[in-house]
């Protein structure tokens, strides 16, 4: 039956959802990445480290469609579908969870109790801050959020029809999607673990689960996590430790160790064969150089295991070898849908591309480009590793690692974020914190929800091991990968320039799901006290619609609303016209350039105009742009040091000293420069003069002072320019980064 009655909901909750992202959407550009992530889709460009080649190629698409008159809007408009799409698919998904332990509703009344409290849960996800932010504009996180729930759901499917003919198709559909997820994001690669539990469960006999150590998990479980939530001590370290372990002591009682040990030992191995080995490693064996070793025997060892891999599937198929046969052919479909990198490499070769970041046009670009080396290293277990000053500060606060840990990365960075989602957000100032309750006709307190659906989730998660111990420990081992694990491997420094909630959507995924099976416990518990069970459900339905769903919508509305927000398109095209023609702009970070590069890329306004985005030109590949490229058609910057020279630049050693900049007459003329004759800094005589100014240190680590490589360039720009174009700082530049000519600059307009 093509329509039956879970579709058509499942339908429903897309049309309900992609309705109201579709209301809120951005009208035109925004700040941060988006600016970025459109104009590269835009024209298919290169942006920062890692990319996401997949995702521009669906913005560039959309940007055809004529949708609408503003081109971001269009490009915006694939979130909002992707988002919709994951909300439906955490629909269905919650639906078969929930059936696994409930069984397949049959009646009309069990149809309603699911559906409906499937659909409650999968609307929190909707409407909860974080996931709704993504929907509303083109970033890359909504996209990803399709592949991850996209992904379970297959699983899900699989782990119905294991036992049918042919179900090893939906092994190879979950194999492609992850490949084709890491064009967008890697997120998806997370469910790596969780599908490895799926079928560990499905296709492996064990003991019957006991109520007693059922219940000991699950209280341990909700325990833990009420505890991770309300407290930041150091021995919520040790309680975790505890909480894994009575995890693996109850498996135990139900498996054989061995078998889950090896199905363990598989997903780790999995995840690292598809992480370091392909997405990391294959570019760098086709480029022949590992850990500076190099060899043409590298090369070989992708295009080997790749030809293998395909007769495996040939052979395999012939000889009725059912595991070496799915195995060779979700390797050919991941690395099939990995292969949409292959556009960085061949958009990064365009000539004159206005945005190459990082420039990688060969392959030993492109692994430079993949593993992020713009940002340097990060270490996996020291916590306070920062050796910058404004970090190290901080950081004296924190008497161990193990506190800084909990009370920053995970307390602050993770529980924080959770609180946000689904009890409310405390203010709108970044850092803030949470609020349980909250006027609900708006006012102080406005973003409360009396922490219903949180309270929904927890309970949610212990019915759910309660019911089904094997289905609960895989969604909590989800949740824990998809949020603590993923907070901890970040090894985030304090402070972070903005907030990072965004990143764990998939643990909003997995509470919005024990929101659902928390509202089935409850009804299926009020049915066994009452004769009425229609009025039982009927009620708890409604009351549930408003104090989740409905609320969170009142809650977050006005926030996620952008409707006529124009802010950062009105900004950047006001920084651009307070430029004179054929001016070099200086630009501080990503919200004061993105948007810009979207308004000369996208709208064509004002191309004349250089950007020289000030943390960038630490760089030696954007240097080398700035002196040898001329984007739509503009003048190349003025930089007088060869491309040998800028490889060569690097911090240097530096103490206060006097700089002088000279003027030639024409110039003094051209400028009427009234006050240099006065002042004595021209020499009539000679036709010539200069100004003066003193470059301090920008700068200090273990007492050296220094300055930086942008220093060096902001320096070298001005006076190779011999004040023949006009130099331009942004309102958004720091202090220290005008090199000390304070005294020779005007405000004209935002510049």
């Amino acid at each position: 039956m093509l329509f039956n009655s879970n579709r058509l909901v499942a339908l429903g909750v897309f049309i309900l959802v992609m309705v109201m992202y579709t209301i809120t959407l951005s009208p035109t550009v925004v700040f941060w990445d988006v600016g970025e992530f459109c104009a590269s889709g835009y024209l298919l460009q290169v942006p920062h480290p890692p990319g996401a080649p997949l995702w521009l190629l669906f913005i560039h698409l959309a940007s055809m469609l004529p949708t609408s008159p503003d081109l971001a809007v269009r490009m915006h408009g694939v979130a909002g579908i992707s988002a919709a799409l994951g909300v439906m698919f955490t629909y269905l998904s919650t639906v078969k969870l929930i059936s696994i332990f409930r069984g397949k509703p049959e009646t009309s009344l069990d149809k309603f109790i699911v559906y409906a409290s499937s659909a409650i849960g999968s609307l929190s996800l909707a409407f909860c801050y974080s996931y709704w932010f993504n929907a509303v504009e083109a970033e890359v996180y909504a996209n990803s959020m399709t592949f991850f729930t996209a992904v379970a759901w297959v699983t899900l499917r699989w782990y119905e029809r294991a036992d049918e003919p042919k179900n090893e198709k939906y092994i190879f559909l979950i194999a492609y999607l992850m490949g084709l997820s890491i064009g967008v994001h890697l997120e998806a690669l997370l469910l790596i673990f969780t599908v490895l539990m799926f079928i560990f469960f499905r296709k492996n006999e064990v003991t019957e689960a006991t109520e007693r150590f059922t219940s000991i998990i699950a209280g341990l479980a909700l325990g833990g996590t009420v505890l991770m939530y309300l407290g930041n001590a150091e021995f919520l370290g040790w309680l975790s430790v505890i909480i894994l372990l009575a995890l693996v002591f109850v498996i135990a009682n139900h498996v054989t160790m061995k078998v889950f040990g090896q199905y363990a030992g598989l997903g780790l191995l999995i995840f690292f064969i598809i992480y370091a080995g392909i997405v990391q490693g294959f570019p760098q064996l086709l480029d022949g150089e590992v850990k500076g070793m190099q060899s043409p025997i590298w090369v070989m060892i992708p295009i080997a295991l790749t030809i293998a891999a395909a007769w495996f599937v040939y052979s395999s198929e012939k000889s009725k070898r059912k595991l070496l046969y799915i195995v060779s052919f979700s390797y050919l479909l991941l690395i099939l849908g990995y292969s949409t990198y292959a556009l960085v490499i061949v958009r990064a070769n365009v000539p004159n591309m206005p945005m190459n970041e990082n420039q990688p046009d060969n392959l030993s670009g492109l692994v430079r480009y993949i593993s992020r080396e713009q940002y340097g290293e990060q270490p996996t277990w020291p916590r306070r590793w920062s050796p910058e000053p404004q970090h190290q500060g901080i950081y004296t606060n924190y008497k161990t690692d193990t506190e800084f840990m909990w009370k920053y990365q995970i307390d602050h960075m993770f529980n924080r974020y959770m609180e946000w989602n689904f009890i409310g957000r405390g203010g709108d100032d970044q850092d803030s914190g949470f609020q349980w309750w909250g006027n609900v006709v708006g006012g102080t307190g406005k973003w409360g929800t009396l922490g219903i659906p949180f309270l929904l989730a927890l309970f949610g998660m212990y019915y759910h091991i309660k019911k089904d111990w094997k289905m609960g420990i895989t969604m909590f081992v989800l949740y824990i990968v998809t949020g603590v694990i993923l907070a901890l491997y970040q090894n985030q420094q304090q402070p972070q320039p903005r907030e990072r909630d965004y990143f764990y959507v998939g643990a909003y995924y997995v509470f919005g799901i024990w929101i659902s099976i928390a509202i089935v416990g409850i009804i299926d518990t009020l049915r066994t006290y009452s004769k009425s069970e229609s009025m039982i459900a009927f009620g708890s339905i409604a009351l549930f619609t408003i104090a989740v769903p409905f609320n969170m919508v009142r809650m977050n509305f006005h926030q996620n609303n952008r409707a006529g927000n124009m802010v950062a398109w009105d900004y950047s095209y006001n920084i651009l016209q307070s430029c004179p023609p054929n001016a070099i702009l200086f630009t501080n970070g990503d919200n004061d350039t993105f948007p810009v590069w979207y308004l000369q890329d996208v709208e064509g306004v004002r191309q004349d105009v250089r950007v020289v985005n000030l943390s960038l030109v630490n760089t030696e590949w954007y240097i080398k742009q700035l002196k040898n490229n001329t984007p739509h058609g503009a003048p190349k910057v003025p930089i007088d040091f060869s491309d040998e020279e800028i490889d060569q630049l690097q911090p240097i050693r530096w103490e206060t000293r006097e700089m002088t900049i000279p003027i030639s007459n024409d110039v003094y003329k051209k400028y009427n420069i009234e006050n240099a004759l006065m002042s004595g800094t021209f020499d009539s005589s000679k036709k010539e003069g200069e100004i003066k100014f003193k470059l301090e240190p920008t700068m200090e680590a273990q007492g050296i002072k220094a300055i930086r490589v942008q220093d060096i360039m902001v320096h070298e720009i001005v006076r190779a320019n011999k004040w023949q174009r006009p130099v331009i700082f942004a309102v958004t530049c720091s202090p220290d980064s005008k090199i000390g000519l304070d005294d020779y600059l005007w405000y004209q307009g935002l510049g």
